[in-house]
């Protein structure tokens, strides 16, 4: 009986890299929690959603309700879940990793990583490595199928992404000098558009006021400019006795009208 309680646990806690993705499957439908940190980089979100996609191809349905974050979560170890992230970024993986005090530790330059945990029947598969490129590609080879003769727990995948330590151990500590930075480079922005804007602004109401001065002068100038005095030429002055004669008819003209 000891015995077979024995070989029971060791079946139990034989899980591989191999039993990927049907160790999850739960009446039919693929049933682990997808885990990244609450300030995860967006290409670890991303890797989420290459995992989900690619259950298609084992035929498999993902649960509703997979997604996680970090703050989600109280106790990774006891869920059945993936975890996305080093222990920079993601509490969940620093508690797999147990914490460790220089959150890089036991991570390669250009490498990612799949890392399979087991506590008290629960499995967690955990992709890390240095960047989020890192975790990409493992993840690919993962969720494509690459691994499915890897039978074992911990597997490591050379990237080529050259990644190293130095190029994120101070990347939170920087995160907040770098929007304030942002912050401040678009107040400048919004700064200087409104004074070049208020610039223009002038420019075109002098243009507009030196334009309706100069249609003054010339409204002025039309309505008041010396008219040609041929149209006033004076009248012919005419004789003593052409004046009589003129009389004359036009005494006739007025009789016979």
């Amino acid at each position: 009986m000891i015995l077979f309680i024995l070989s029971l646990t060791t079946i139990a806690s034989a899980v591989e890299i191999s039993d990927y993705p049907y160790i999850f499957v739960n009446d039919g439908l693929f049933d682990a929690k997808i885990v990244v940190g609450d300030e995860a980089p967006a290409k670890d979100v991303v890797i989420g959603t290459v995992i989900t996609t690619n259950l298609a191809k084992f035929n498999l349905t993902p649960k509703l309700g997979t997604s996680r974050v970090d703050s989600d979560i109280y106790d990774i170890r006891n869920y059945n879940a993936i975890v996305i992230g080093n222990p920079c970024v993601s509490t969940s993986a620093a508690a797999l990793e147990g914490n460790p005090e220089n959150c890089f530790e036991g991570l390669e330059n250009s490498t990612g990583y799949i890392k399979v945990f087991e506590k008290d029947g629960k499995i967690q598969f955990l992709i890390t490595g240095i960047s989020p490129d890192d975790r990409m590609i493992a993840a690919k080879a993962l969720a494509e199928g690459t691994l499915t003769n890897v039978d074992k727990k911990i597997y490591a995948i050379k990237t080529g992404t050259g990644s190293f330590p130095e190029m994120f151990s101070t990347a939170s500590e920087n995160s907040t000098t770098e929007n304030e930075t942002e912050e401040n480079e678009t107040q400048e922005y919004i700064e200087e558009n409104q004074v070049q804007n208020s610039e223009e602004q002038k420019e075109e109401e002098n243009k507009e006021t030196e334009y309706s001065a100069e249609k003054t002068q010339e409204t002025k100038k039309a309505n008041y400019e010396a008219i040609d005095i041929d149209f006033f030429e004076e009248p012919e002055k005419k004789g003593f006795f052409a004046r009589i004669i003129s009389a004359i008819k036009n005494f006739f003209k007025k009789l016979f009208s």
